[in-house]
């Protein structure tokens, strides 16, 4: 397999700059989910990281960190990577018929991937991936998420359409913010803080339909430290082969 990164296209400075341009969702639901694929031992990575970690003030888009496992030869190991991710990259070129994993990435709503320091790329896809109308900006699917006792619910509460029965839902453990010293590699010296670093990604087995009420025993999903961990709940569709598709909702608690 054909390994390849992309050097920054645009400052940091310009991707604060976009922010205030933003198309927000409507009725407070979700627009986007981003997916950055990563790698500390990647030199053309923190401008990455800082787009991410801009987007993560957005209340109207979700943006995950997923450090990925194949810099790791490369004289640092990646404290956060794990191989899971980089299946989970390879999946998304897969599905989009291309053949080469590179760092950085941004996949937006599962449907189309770019340079993952291209902010401005990243924010045409974000409206033209999740426009349902010429007046309305979001995914189809909103979903609200709250705590009930012991358990976690998950609502399903508006959606325009029936749920295509390839949706999974998948429960998505993040930490909000971490600092590494990087102290070899391409990145050799650098304080870099990390943030919604992806810990873990659970298919949670659900039928969902439209209008469902999906409780989760918080037993059941595996948590980190004590206040280090933040959960990201996402409906995508599936193929039959498991190659990752569209993201139709999510929602975070």
């Amino acid at each position: 397999m054909i390994i390849r990164h992309h050097l920054a296209s645009l400052t940091i400075a310009f991707a604060v700059t976009m922010m205030a341009t933003s198309v927000q969702a409507h009725d407070g639901s979700i627009r986007g989910v981003v997916e950055f694929f990563t790698s500390q031992g990647c030199n053309a990575c923190p401008p990455a990281d800082a787009v991410l970690s801009s987007l993560t003030k957005e209340n109207d888009v979700i943006a995950l960190g997923y450090h990925v496992d194949y810099w790791n030869y490369r004289g640092w190991k990646d404290t956060f990577s794990q191989h899971e991710n980089t299946v989970l990259q390879a999946g998304y070129m897969k599905a989009f018929g291309k053949r080469a994993l590179f760092t950085p990435q941004a996949v937006i709503n599962g449907q189309v991937g770019v340079n993952g320091s291209d902010i401005m790329a990243i924010r045409s896809q974000l409206v033209a991936t999740s426009q349902q109308s010429s007046l309305v900006s979001g995914l189809p699917l909103k979903i609200e998420v709250g705590n009930k006792g012991s358990r976690i619910v998950v609502k399903l509460v508006s959606t325009q359409t029936e749920i295509p029965a390839d949706a999974k839902l998948f429960a998505i453990r993040v930490e909000p913010e971490r600092k590494v010293l990087i102290e070899s590699g391409e990145n050799k010296g650098r304080m870099i803080t990390y943030h919604n670093i992806v810990r873990e990604r659970q298919l949670q087995h659900a039928k969902l339909v439209r209008g469902a009420a999906i409780s989760i025993d918080r037993r059941s999903l595996r948590n980190g430290e004590p206040g280090q961990s933040e959960w990201v709940f996402v409906v995508q569709r599936v193929t039959a082969d498991g190659l990752p598709g569209q993201i139709l909702g999510a929602g975070r608690l």
